[in-house]
């Protein structure tokens, strides 16, 4: 006996809220009163720069206001020492601070520095980024966000791996390579093309914003001054997620490509310093290119050389995917009559799952009569595909569908077991014996079945733009 049901087939498809170039969510912040108490400070001789450097302790820090809080801004300062007067000698070394973050952060995040002044000035090498926990640089990989030295006026973003890892000739930066290498002792370095990222010139605009995102697919940074800062990072709430899509061009691009970021990069903490000459700031060929003189005349003396060596921090944002933060968006689609069989073998049905930062609600589809409980959603569009090859048991209330894995490029986004409901308009015949031991040969709308999704999801796509 012939019958014929309308199927309505219902898909759970977990969205993650972040990902590669999409949200993410506030887990750490770094501002205010409880700055420092964020912050482990690091004792004695830098061992990393060979700096005329000597780090003190936090209390030091704080007693010789080296570390403070200004009154009046509420933002972090962090500063060498210029009041006292150092004897004349190559061994010459004057106070300052190191400190690493408490918190470790692991692939997969973004970090975010709101900065109003970066210490500038001969001599003067600041660097503030993220390196390897507890290990010698620069195991575990380091990325200096912002590094500069002597009177240079553009900041360098610097990666430094072990060997094997290096930036793509190809990227979309806005930014100039100046070394591609990242294993070597000079790391892969971009220089900034934007105006006022460091130096005097920094500080007379008012400062501005630098960013980060560390993932998987590559590692990638951004500068702001303090006019072009994107809405998205001046209005985030700390339960709100971050949404990158009017950042722009990274400034800084280090693709997946040619460096593989989860073998070079484990968690990192946050490193801010400043060291004076050493290795790179004292090196007499890059000193004498914007400076006078020796590196280590500026050391000795009274300190006054040392007024603009300082930090003035109003924040420091780190970002992380959450994965508990995925929610389930059930899509439901009214099917043609089908008839009945024991089993019924189909294609795959792909389905785009356009998201847009503007959203979509169910009365945008009830045209094409399809519910959905659809938030609104990160930007761009893909493909989760879903097996149908395994309908079975399609008896009244009930249908099972097997899902492959999804389609997501460069996402982690799964799709969960689909679930229908099966109404008959007409009674069903359940014996076993009416059928055929393989599928019942389906009619020209059961043939529609698998035409038809492709179809709905344009429909879809389109009025979802």
């Amino acid at each position: 006996m012939k019958s014929s049901i309308s199927l309505l087939l219902t898909f759970a498809v977990f969205l993650p809220t972040k990902s590669a170039f999409g949200q993410y969510r506030l887990v750490g912040e770094y501002s205010g009163e409880e700055f420092f108490s964020k912050w482990d400070f690091v004792e004695g001789i830098d061992p990393d720069t060979d700096g005329n450097v000597q780090y003190v302790d936090q209390n030091t820090a704080l007693q010789q206001r080296l570390a403070y809080i200004d009154s009046e801004t509420g933002n972090a300062i962090l500063r060498v020492d210029n009041t006292t007067r150092i004897e004349t000698g190559s061994s010459a070394y004057r106070d300052s601070v190191k400190m690493f973050s408490k918190d470790a952060y692991p692939v997969g995040g973004l970090i975010i520095i709101d900065a109003v002044h970066i210490p500038y000035g001969c001599s003067v090498w600041p660097v503030f980024g993220a390196r390897g926990a507890d290990l010698p640089w620069p195991e575990k990989g380091a990325i200096d966000i912002i590094e500069g030295v002597n009177g240079m006026t553009s900041n360098n973003m610097v990666m430094y791996t072990d060997a094997g890892c290096t930036q793509a000739s190809n990227v979309v930066q806005t930014g100039k390579t100046l070394d591609r290498d990242c294993g070597t002792a000079l790391g892969c370095k971009v220089e900034e093309t934007k105006p006022n990222s460091y130096g005097p010139g920094f500080s007379r605009a008012g400062g501005g914003v630098f960013a980060a995102q560390i993932d998987t697919s590559g590692i990638f940074l951004w500068f702001w001054s303090r006019t072009d800062i994107p809405a998205s990072i001046s209005n985030v709430k700390s339960d709100t997620d971050m949404d990158m899509s009017d950042w722009g061009q990274p400034s800084a691009a280090y693709p997946a490509a040619t460096c593989d970021i989860a073998k070079f990069f484990k968690p990192r903490k946050l490193v801010l310093h400043i060291t004076l000459c050493g290795s790179w700031a004292g090196v007499l060929p890059i000193y004498s290119q914007t400076c006078p003189g020796e590196c280590i005349a500026n050391v000795i003396g009274d300190g006054s050389n040392y007024g603009e060596a300082y930090w003035e921090i109003s924040y420091i944002r780190t970002f992380a995917v959450q994965a508990s933060n995925s929610r389930a968006v059930s899509i439901s689609i009214p099917m043609f009559d089908l008839p009945i069989s024991t089993r019924i073998s189909t294609n795959s049905i792909s389905i785009p799952i356009p998201t847009t930062s503007s959203g979509m609600t169910s009365s945008v589809l009830s045209p094409l009569g399809i519910n959905s409980d659809l938030p609104v959603l990160p930007s761009s569009c893909d493909a989760a595909t879903i097996s149908t090859s395994s309908i079975t048991s399609l008896v009244p209330g009930t249908l099972t569908v097997s899902s492959d894995s999804p389609v997501f490029p460069t996402k982690s986004n799964t799709v969960a077991t689909g679930s229908g409901t099966v109404e008959p308009s007409s009674p069903v015949d359940s014996n076993p014996s009416s059928s055929s031991s393989s599928a019942r040969k389906l009619s020209p709308t059961a043939t529609l079945f698998s035409v038809a999704i492709p179809f709905l999801s344009i429909i879809i796509l389109v009025f979802w733009q």
